[in-house]
């Protein structure tokens, strides 16, 4: 069955209703049965039932909320070095005053007061207790995949309720969002760390080129620049004789001495390929490393 327009029962007693059709009594929250309740103090149980029947209304129901169709969303405006937009959002779940949920039944909910392209909508089970799916509503002018984007005061959501390819209730309701919307500066801060200019994952104590990089980030996480000091693109490498011996090896068909405690050192391309020639052997030098040579525990001497 098709309703575009639903009607409104008389009242024993009377009522008055909003053009926003907003109450403070509402179901609970969640998709399970309705329990009974008072809807005030003041008013006897058998009438405050029949009130809550007769104020039922279509829309959404906010979890932060007492009132139906009504809701306070915040938005933050950064400006600065580190500009962007924070905004709060709050869970709804939609009911029609008149077609409960059901098997098999959905609800498409499409904002038509959005200007900012394709329209805001969302599609949510109704198939159980007394409220759709839960959907997240947040301040936005177009269609988002996470959330279902309002405006600024009030929005007239249109609604399908249908299931399989069939509608079985369509019209609208109005819902009226007021918004606080700051406006504050937002600045980077400078951090600066010790890193090694190799390519290789080493340790400071391993590396024979440790530099300043300095990196300019938001408070966010997003990084506006890294850079290295000295902003060089050689990088330097080193061999240190540990031994209590004279040791030699060839570097670049060069012959290279070195007397206990004495280090050699070379700047090469970052992504080169180096290579000394010890004790007839040739060994790949990692670039950026302190290279030791070392006597092991059987006494021979190697490059590490």
């Amino acid at each position: 069955m098709l309703h575009t327009t639903l009607p409104t029962p008389s009242l024993p007693i009377p009522v008055a209703v909003s053009a926003l059709a907003t109450h403070s009594v509402r179901p609970p929250h969640g998709r399970g049965r309705a329990s009974a309740g008072s809807a005030g103090g003041s008013i006897p149980l058998a009438q405050s039932d029949i009130l809550q029947q007769t104020q039922e209304t279509t829309g959404l129901y906010f979890d932060s909320s007492e009132l139906v169709n009504q809701a306070t969303l915040s938005r933050i405006n950064f400006v600065g070095d580190c500009p962007g937009i924070s905004r709060s959002w709050l869970r709804a779940q939609f009911r029609s005053a008149t077609i409960p949920p059901s098997p098999g039944m959905r609800v498409r909910l499409t904002n038509l007061s959005a200007s900012g392209g394709e329209a805001p909508f969302t599609d949510r089970e109704y198939d159980k207790g007394n409220l759709s799916e839960k959907t997240h509503v947040t301040l936005g002018g177009a269609h988002e995949n996470k959330y279902f984007a309002v405006v600024p005061g009030l929005n007239k959501i249109s609604y399908k309720i249908y299931s399989s390819s069939s509608a079985v209730e369509t019209g609208s309701f109005t819902v009226n969002i007021v918004a606080n919307e700051s406006r504050q500066i937002r600045q980077a801060g400078i951090t600066s760390e010790r890193v090694c200019a190799s390519f290789a994952s080493l340790s400071l104590d391993q590396c024979a080129d440790v530099r300043i990089k300095q990196i300019i980030a938001c408070p966010d996480g997003r990084i506006l620049s890294s850079t290295l000091q000295p902003d060089s693109q050689l990088v330097r490498t080193s061999i240190r004789n540990e031994t209590a011996a004279q040791q030699s090896f060839i570097y670049n068909g060069a012959p290279i001495m070195l007397f206990p405690g004495q280090e050699f050192a070379f700047l090469s391309p970052k992504y080169s390929t180096q290579q000394v020639t010890y004790g007839g052997y040739g060994f790949n030098l990692t670039i950026g490393k302190k290279h030791r040579i070392t006597t092991g525990y059987s006494g021979s001497v190697s490059i590490y």
